[in-house]
């Protein structure tokens, strides 16, 4: 009969203990609360400011190869400046160094 009601006493302390763990995992956290900030209502120009931590990422990546060989002469273009189709980016001497009965460049 004691062992009975000790075993009751243990179940029912185990499932009150996971009842609370639960309702406690489940409930919303004040992280995810949305906060808002109220004032008066007055006439005036609307300013928004918004800000934000994190890593900016781009939409997309693009690798940009050639197949052509040589040496660089002339960079006409700066990094991130805007280009247009067709537009020459730099002027690339065709001699290629490292082929074999070649001269190389120092």
């Amino acid at each position: 009969m004691k062992r009975a009601v000790i075993v009751t006493v243990v179940a029912l302390a185990v499932l009150g203990t996971g009842f609370f763990a639960t309702a406690r995992l489940r409930a919303p956290s004040t992280e995810d609360e949305v906060k808002y900030r109220t004032s008066k209502v007055t006439f005036g120009t609307v300013k928004k400011t918004v800000s934000a931590t994190g890593v900016l990422m781009p939409w997309t990546t693009v690798d940009i190869k050639s197949k052509a060989g040589g040496r660089v002469d002339a960079l006409l273009v700066d990094e991130g400046s805007l280009v247009t189709k067709n537009q020459v980016l730099a002027n690339i001497d065709p001699c290629q160094p490292s082929s074999p009965g070649r001269p190389r460049w120092s």
